[in-house]
């Protein structure tokens, strides 16, 4: 699932040469990744679960890609991953604190609402 990942980030969501295009297989792609992640998410390592956090508050959560139950799927793993990485705080790696400071920073300036409802 990270292979995919990884190659969605360093082409800003496409891949040259036609093997995805946001018309036809990005959308199903980022989909697939998601739900795999989500699906993963108790075998992923701290560090696998922090970039999937951070791929379902920047990849998912806003894209237009996605279908508005797509999104909640986002937002409800992204809680569960926050959840299970706040009880490992102690262990992150340097990357993993940068990936969810991110991710704290997205969410207290473009979900602000998420935060005060208790989510």
């Amino acid at each position: 699932a990270f292979g995919r990942l990884r190659v969605l980030q360093r082409h800003g969501g496409h891949v040259d040469g036609g093997a995805v295009s946001q018309e036809g297989k990005l959308p199903r792609l980022v989909a697939a990744l998601l739900r795999s992640l989500l699906v993963l998410e108790r075998r992923l390592s701290l560090s696998d679960a922090a970039k999937a956090a951070h791929f379902c508050a920047l990849c998912a959560m806003d894209s237009p890609l996605l279908t508005e139950a797509e999104r909640a799927e986002a937002k409800d793993g992204l809680a569960r991953l926050l959840e299970r990485l706040s009880w490992e705080q102690k262990r992150w790696s340097l990357e993993d604190r940068k990936l969810l400071t991110e991710v704290a920073t997205l969410l207290r300036s473009e979900y602000p609402e998420l935060l005060r409802s208790g989510w």
